[in-house]
């Protein structure tokens, strides 16, 4: 073999290197970009969680203020009956009926707000195992996040394709 033909044949296998070394780092920063990309799909999802979890808040805080709107309903309709039966009941027998009625109506009022109490500690117990739910999930969002962060530093640390070429001896 001539001096020139082993001079080629290692120009081959140093470009042949540095050719492979390109693809790796080609390699290397497309899934570093696709863990950027993944990152961002992250926080698209984590926002929207977040307008649907407002969205249900609300939706929630609805819902307990008509429940509590009902509930104050039937104590002020009991409140009412009991001062009308105490009227009448000053005014002996006569009245006897209405006082039947009236005691029908407290009774009712009274079964409206028991079922209304029973609603909202349901509504809130839920509330509850939702609001942990949430928690739990942007915890581990919050997680994932610094685990990509990480991994995004470690990714940036690597040498640039200018400064691995010149680390070799290429340009």
């Amino acid at each position: 073999m001539s001096g020139d033909q082993g001079s080629h044949a290692n120009n081959d296998g140093r470009a042949e290197q540095a050719a492979q070394r390109r693809e790796r780092l080609a390699g290397q920063r497309d899934r570093a970009a696709l863990a950027r990309d993944q990152v961002s799909k992250q926080r698209d999802q984590a926002a929207e969680q977040r307008w649907a979890a407002a969205q249900e808040q609300a939706a929630a805080a609805e819902t307990d203020r008509r429940i509590h709107d009902l509930l104050w309903a039937a104590e002020q309709r009991d409140r009412a009956a009991a001062q009308r039966q105490e009227h009448l009941s000053a005014l002996g027998e006569e009245v006897a009926c209405e006082l039947a009625v009236l005691a029908g109506e407290r009774e009712q009022a009274a079964t409206e707000r028991a079922v209304l109490r029973e609603l909202l500690a349901q509504l809130r117990a839920q509330h509850l195992a939702e609001h942990a739910d949430r928690e739990h999930h942007h915890q581990q969002a919050a997680s994932d996040r610094q685990a990509s962060a990480a991994a995004e530093r470690r990714t940036r640390q690597r040498p640039s394709r200018e400064q691995e070429a010149r680390q070799y001896g290429e340009r």
